[in-house]
């Protein structure tokens, strides 16, 4: 049985033709080299046995959220540049992230000590005023940033899409109230106010 990715931007460090692999083990990373040039990076899978076979079924199949905790912290533990590694996988990630610590599953020590420290500097910049639908400002770039990088769900993706405007209009609203919901701010307003700043402080 063979295996094909194509369209990698490059292979892991060590790995050689014969190395055995094991579950979870980092064969490259994606890109968008050969023929996918200029397009979005993406992974080209195939799997061949006398012919090629149909690989749905295998890539369909999860890791648990603990399993893919493991190998990340694998991953980390294996670059050179640890926080650089750690930073993109948050930027990337973040909700698998998130997932993992609703879940009380340990995360890699390094992405907890980044967590941490990436909310101790949103504290200090946190808005004085209330924030809401209309209004415009940094404060609003701040608030924009802010949700994204807690990727809390499809809001806060389709704000992501947008970006930081500093206008908080509908997209900025509903990824306030799906980062209330998740976090279990009730009522779940939209309105980034004294509940919602007091929650972010004591975290």
């Amino acid at each position: 049985m063979r295996y094909y990715y194509a369209h990698l931007d490059k292979f892991a460090d060590g790995l050689k033709v014969g190395k055995v692999l094991k579950k979870g083990d980092l064969i490259g990373y994606v890109g968008t080299t050969g023929n996918a040039s200029g397009g979005a990076p993406h992974l080209h899978f195939g799997i061949y046995k006398d012919g090629p076979t149909n690989p749905f079924p295998r890539v369909t199949k999860e890791f648990s959220l603990k399993d893919k905790m493991k190998i990340l912290g694998k991953i980390i533990d294996a670059e050179d540049d640890e926080g650089e590694v750690v930073a993109e996988l948050l930027a990337k990630y973040r909700s698998l992230f998130n997932a993992a610590i609703a879940a009380d599953v340990d995360i890699p020590e390094q992405a907890e000590d980044a967590i941490k420290e990436e909310a101790k500097a949103w504290k200090t910049q946190i808005p004085a005023r209330e924030l809401a639908l209309n209004m415009q400002g940094d404060d609003v770039v701040w608030l924009q940033n802010f949700l994204m990088s807690q990727g809390k769900g499809l809001a806060a993706v389709a704000l992501g899409a947008t970006g930081a405007t500093g206008y908080f209009g509908t997209y900025t609203r509903n990824a306030v109230i799906e980062y209330q919901t998740a976090v279990g701010i009730v009522p779940a307003t939209g309105i980034f106010g004294a509940v919602t700043k007091a929650y972010i402080l004591s975290i």
